[in-house]
């Protein structure tokens, strides 16, 4: 086993763990991403090479939180990569941190197998981290951890992810790992769905209830790009039904909600340029 220990600090909040190489330690532990107060991985753990040295990365994406702007209650997909081509172990270790320090948002884990999340207790603050299982970060040359993350449920401000991680040497010792940290902040996306700036006419919705497939038409008076969104009641986006470019006329659609959500009241939100018309539309 490689004792792998992460120390990251990404500006949305976003890693911190750590990887070890021994038998006993060699999943991921919570509390050590270089996020402010607290501890990193260099020199207090592993010792050998500088904290990023060349030769290696870490970074973070995510593919559904455009332009890193979240929107509370919605959950966003992270990908945490470690690379360094001599490398086939990696670890890491990620944190979402309101600007008091304190974690903000939960993890839940689409590859348990390899992710799972931890608790420590930084400067008073009980903070979570999304970290590597044992062996769950096998690779040749580099590995990209994924976890979704929820945002909070209101405006809490910017957020930051603070991440660590560990390309190891596999030498079951604590020295020659490789230490990367990096961070990645998250700002609030202030558009509400309830902020209509100019109210789009001719959009009907039908059948209302509905349970099977949904029909949504709408015209424009000239090309425009459209978008159909579902959120919930409370303002929380769904999923995105449609967006693309269309011309001047009517325009008919068709989804199909059958099981696809909850039972209850939902907004359908149809922006066709500047315009906005928000429709109540009840799911059976």
């Amino acid at each position: 086993m490689i004792k792998t220990l992460f120390t990251t600090a990404v500006a949305v909040t976003a890693m911190g763990a750590m990887v070890y190489d021994s038998y006993s330690k060699n999943d991921g532990i919570a509390g050590r991403t270089g996020s402010p107060s607290s501890q990193s991985c260099l020199p207090s753990c592993h010792t050998g090479n500088t904290i990023n040295a060349a030769g290696g990365t870490l970074s973070i994406a995510s593919p559904n939180m455009p332009n890193w702007n979240y929107t509370p209650g919605q959950t966003y997909t992270l990908e945490v990569t470690v690379a360094r081509s001599t490398s086939s172990k990696f670890g890491f270790a990620l944190e979402a941190l309101k600007s008091n320090g304190a974690s903000t948002g939960s993890f839940t884990h689409t590859n348990p197998n390899e992710t799972w999340s931890k608790s420590a207790n930084v400067a008073g603050n009980i903070r979570e981290s999304a970290v590597h299982k044992t062996n769950g970060g096998l690779g040749t040359g580099s590995k990209t951890f994924t976890v979704n993350w929820t945002a909070p449920a209101t405006n809490e401000g910017n957020i930051t992810f603070y991440m660590a991680g560990n390309a190891t040497n596999s030498s079951n010792t604590s020295s020659g790992d490789f230490i990367y940290t990096a961070s990645q902040i998250a700002i609030p996306n202030t558009a509400s769905i309830h902020d209509v700036p100019q109210l789009l006419t001719h959009v009907q919705v039908f059948p209302n209830p509905v349970s099977a497939l949904l029909n949504v038409t709408t015209t424009t008076a000239e090309k425009t790009d459209l978008k159909i969104e579902l959120f919930t009641i409370e303002g929380r986006f769904t999923e995105l039904l449609f967006i693309g470019e269309k011309p001047a006329g009517k325009h008919p659609f068709t989804f199909d909600i059958n099981g696809r959500y909850s039972a209850g009241l939902y907004l359908l939100k149809v922006t066709a340029g500047p315009k906005v018309s928000i429709k109540k539309v009840y799911i059976q």
